[in-house]
């Protein structure tokens, strides 16, 4: 979990360096500090300077839009990817409502 969260943040650090613009990192849960490890790894990056100008904060979902359609977009993703038989009906989600390419003709 820590190098997937780490390796995340640089790419984001990253690309917005690249971009030279903010940004933040929200995470969907209560922020009740059960999972203040994510707090602890974020200070210990090296990261380019302000493009994230602030550690991740916690937002539950059920209070953003934007963490609801992140959850969909992560949903259909793995769905896509993972082809499990119980969840068959969404394994075209992310291809046919997501992917910026659109749906392919197979």
């Amino acid at each position: 979990m820590r190098d997937a969260f780490c390796r995340l943040v640089l790419g984001i650090d990253r690309r917005l360096f690249l971009a030279q613009v903010q940004g933040a990192v929200v995470i969907d849960g209560a922020g009740d500090g059960s999972c203040d490890v994510y707090i602890r790894h974020f200070r210990d990056l090296d990261l380019s300077g302000q493009q994230l100008f602030a550690a991740p904060f916690f937002q539950p979902s059920s209070g953003s839009q934007w963490i609801q359609i992140a959850d969909v977009v992560a949903f259909s993703a793995f769905h896509a990817v993972a082809k499990r038989p119980d969840r068959e009906f969404c394994w075209t989600w992310y291809e046919d409502y997501i992917d910026p390419a659109g749906p392919r003709e197979v």
